[in-house]
């Protein structure tokens, strides 16, 4: 990314050219691309790109109204782990940060990181599912004593929910579906903090989910990361593996390669390298997985307000998951079909700008409009339930976990 400008202006998604770049360099090196002669072919899918693009620019203008100036936003087909579109920021030819690349950065998830915590949660008990109970109160929990219940503003160092509101018992469904803080940490925390990042590296993030020490803007000092990280408070992540975690969850547990490379050869026009379907790894156990999915597509236990709910489109299921970093910096939405995983990223291009408003205004916009037409030619197809998934008997919740729940 700090390669003279001209050499990617006039390519075609030059964002996607430089993370296929990256790819190349983890896996062979960064002096393989020096070798001459070589000629790679992309997964990059031009009808997606458009779409992508055209989605991100189309909801600048709310971003800017909220005091961002950047998106990003990177899109992954389900089926073959192959990357189809990908956009790193706003205006490329921009001289100060046109090249930066935000979705292959290390970013702070907010609330997009809980479905790890409760898929950590599931697939590490023996008890566990969407109707089980954690309770959504006001008390100490590992990292905040709660001595003192003010409002964090004024002084208090209690966990807070979004809304400052309490309802007590909730089902893993509502918890998750209202983007509850309270019951994600104490997922978080029955798995183990350890086990849930190794559980959300296993889906996808290939890079890691790391912690840094405080006030280390260059992320380069790593720290312990404690329960915080659980509502991606001081933790960081890479967007386009991000995606990937959702497509693995998306294909009940599997984690095949992801990559944005599909064939490499030589002046001699000999292969050197060429993606072949992969069998993959089963990164959790597919009923947790399954389970995940299908709170995350079910409009009931959406907070979002009735009329912004996105999970039905055209018989397809659309599981999705907002994000808001504590100091509101950070907006997110993330989310899957069976078909493709898809997420955004708005910020302010130096990430020193505190946002208002709610991000789903900026991020909905964009996540829906690529999903929309990226699914309009596609036959639905239903998600595989496994054999061993049970259904029992839930907690009845009687009381409204959320705005639009």
């Amino acid at each position: 990314v700090k390669e003279p400008q001209a050499k990617y202006s006039g390519i075609k998604a030059p964002w996607f050219v430089l993370a296929a770049k990256q790819q190349l360099e983890e896996q062979r090196g960064v002096d393989s691309v020096k070798v001459g002669g070589w000629t790679v072919t992309t997964t990059l899918d031009l009808d997606k790109q458009a779409m992508a693009e055209d989605a991100v620019a189309n909801g600048m203008a709310q971003v800017r109204r909220q005091g961002g100036d950047v998106a990003a936003f990177a899109a992954e087909d389900v089926t073959t782990g192959q990357m189809v579109a990908l956009v790193g920021g706003t205006d490329f030819t921009n001289p100060d940060y046109g090249q930066f690349n935000y979705a292959t950065t290390k970013l702070p998830p907010g609330s997009s990181f809980k479905p790890y915590d409760y898929t950590a949660m599931i697939n590490n008990t023996t008890n566990s599912g969407g109707g089980s109970v954690l309770y959504d109160t006001q008390g100490p929990v590992d990292g905040y004593p709660c001595t003192n219940k003010a409002r964090p503003q004024q002084g208090g160092n209690c966990l807070q929910d979004y809304d400052f509101r309490y309802p007590g018992p909730l089902t893993i469904r509502y918890a998750l579906g209202g983007s509850r803080n309270v019951p994600a940490v104490k997922a978080m925390l029955i798995a183990g903090i350890d086990k849930t990042i190794q559980t959300a590296e296993k889906l996808g993030l290939k890079s890691g989910y790391k912690c840094y020490e405080p006030g280390d803007e260059s992320l380069t000092k790593e720290a312990p990361c404690y329960a915080s990280s659980a509502i991606g408070d001081g933790a960081f992540l890479r967007l386009d593996e991000h995606v990937h975690g959702y497509a693995s969850l998306s294909r009940n547990g599997l984690n095949i390669p992801q990559t944005y490379i599909l064939k490499i050869t030589n002046s001699s026009n000999k292969v050197i390298d060429e993606w072949k379907p992969s069998k993959g790894t089963q990164a959790v156990r597919p009923e947790a997985a399954y389970i995940i999915d299908d709170i995350l597509s079910d409009p009931n236990a959406s907070y979002f307000p009735a009329g912004m709910k996105p999970h039905r489109y055209k018989g397809w299921k659309f599981g999705m998951k907002t994000g808001t970093t504590n100091d509101a910096k950070d907006g997110w939405m993330m989310g899957m079909s069976t078909k493709y995983a898809a997420g955004v990223w708005v910020g302010y291009h130096t990430r020193q700008r505190t946002l208002s408003g709610t991000m789903e205004t900026m991020t909905l916009p964009i996540w829906r409009s690529f999903m929309q037409k990226a699914h309009d030619n596609e036959t639905p197809v239903e998600r595989v339930k496994p054999a061993g998934l049970q259904t029992l008997p839930a907690f009845v919740v009687r009381n409204n976990p959320g705005i639009g729940a």
